[in-house]
């Protein structure tokens, strides 16, 4: 059983955590440990999916502008400029298939290693040194001088390397939204639109990974429905202030000031492992 705590923290955590750069995936697997959960495997990846779901919706909330503007775009060709990063009327369906793209290398990647990955999870001596390799590549970003490209200029090969991005964060403890804002950076594209295109990829990653664990909420007890729903709501709340903030981050040029943090957390878990 999950307690209402337990249930909460990991929300607040999932939520924290999904959006800024210090990875979701470490900070779950630290926190599982540290409260020593015994749960079956079945509802404790049901939970998961659940608090994956409220950040699934924080998203699509802080980004409802955006969403609103590329749907739009589908079926007004053109139109101004609206929103930072270059999202306008006309770039609807450019921005939908630039997405889907930068889905692409983590949904191969992932099925063909699959094994591996999960085996990442078992100790958490990989993701201290993987949290250690976040912070370098977050503190990289600072020699990144020129960020001009738009959406409207933005290529193919850009959705795929950012894309690549994604899948090297299958590992826990590399930071999906760190590695892919910052090779958004690398490659220069525009601060904001860096940040909203790795969000954007984080609706199919969560969704496409709801979806594939879907048939494990048949695990959910009565008793953990209370726990489940909090645990889901603060997820939401969390992950929505986070992809605001991180917004203003990047407005700010603060991004690589979480390498700190990185490093400390990753230190400190491979001592005490």
């Amino acid at each position: 059983m999950i307690s209402i705590f337990h249930a909460v923290v990991l929300g607040i955590i999932q939520g924290a955590t999904e959006f800024l750069p210090v990875s979701s995936s470490a900070h779950l697997v630290i926190f599982q440990h540290l409260f020593k959960l015994d749960v079956e495997a079945g509802p404790i990846v049901a939970f998961d999916v659940c608090l994956h779901v409220g950040t699934l919706f924080a998203v699509l909330f802080a980004l409802k502008d955006e969403v609103f503007v590329i749907l739009k775009g589908l079926f007004h060709r053109t139109g101004p400029e609206d929103l930072a990063g270059g999202f306008t009327y006309g770039s609807g369906s450019r921005a939908i298939w630039l997405v889907l793209l930068g889905t692409i290398p983590a949904v191969v990647i992932g099925f063909s290693f699959k094994d591996f990955f999960e085996s990442l999870f078992t100790t958490l001596l990989p993701v201290g040194i993987a949290l250690i390799v976040t912070g370098f590549i977050l503190f990289a970003t600072r020699l990144v001088k020129k960020n001009e490209i738009k959406l409207q200029q933005m290529k193919w090969w850009h959705a795929v390397v950012v894309g690549l991005a994604q899948a090297l964060a299958i590992i826990p403890g590399i930071s999906r939204s760190g590695s892919t804002i910052s090779m958004g950076l690398f490659t220069g594209l525009d601060r904001q639109l860096a940040a909203k295109f790795s969000f954007l990829l984080s609706v199919i990653a969560i969704g496409g990974a709801g979806v594939l664990e879907w048939k494990n909420l048949q695990y959910i007890s009565q008793e953990n429905i209370p726990a489940i729903i909090l645990g889901t709501f603060a997820s939401f709340i969390v992950g929505y202030l986070c992809v605001r903030w991180m917004l203003a981050i990047m407005r700010n040029a603060r991004f690589s000031w979480f390498a700190v943090y990185c490093w400390i957390v990753g230190l400190l878990v491979i001592f005490f492992h």
